[in-house]
């Protein structure tokens, strides 16, 4: 049957370009507002920390202490400085080492004493399940 996205045209980026010689399926990772987005920080962030967009535009660790803290947008892929820009992703499985669920299969939220981190223990933003002890399956980010 072959690629379907090389039969529809959409087969390859040109070289120089991000995934280039890969096909479109491969290269999913690229399109913005799909599974990820790109956003500038507001402040450094660890790889992994949980992000809501503040009123200047930039994304910061996100605390469940109310709106807009609450507001998660996604996780930090990579850890990086304030003003840097970087990618966050939205939905899917969220892995980190460190995390330690112990409930797996039950809601994880945002934590309400440290910016940025998970907990099992319930507060007012549920962010998805425990997918295994270290990952997270998100709920779909608005």
């Amino acid at each position: 049957m072959g690629d379907p996205t090389a039969q529809s045209g959409l087969g390859q980026p040109s070289d120089g370009e991000a995934g280039a010689g890969n096909t479109i399926n491969l290269n999913f990772q690229y399109f913005d507002g799909l599974p990820r987005i790109e956003g500038t920080l507001g402040e450094a962030m660890s790889e992994q920390h949980a992000a809501y967009l503040k009123s200047d535009g930039k994304l910061y660790k996100a605390l469940a202490s109310g709106t807009p803290t609450n507001r998660v947008i996604g996780f930090t892929e990579n850890a990086a400085i304030a003003d840097a820009d970087e990618y966050f992703q939205r939905v899917g499985v969220v892995t980190r080492n460190g995390w330690n669920f112990t409930h797996i299969g039950e809601p994880v939220y945002l934590s309400s004493s440290v910016g940025g981190q998970v907990t099992q223990t319930p507060t007012d933003t549920e962010l998805g399940i425990a997918w295994t002890s270290d990952s997270l399956l998100l709920r779909n980010m608005a």
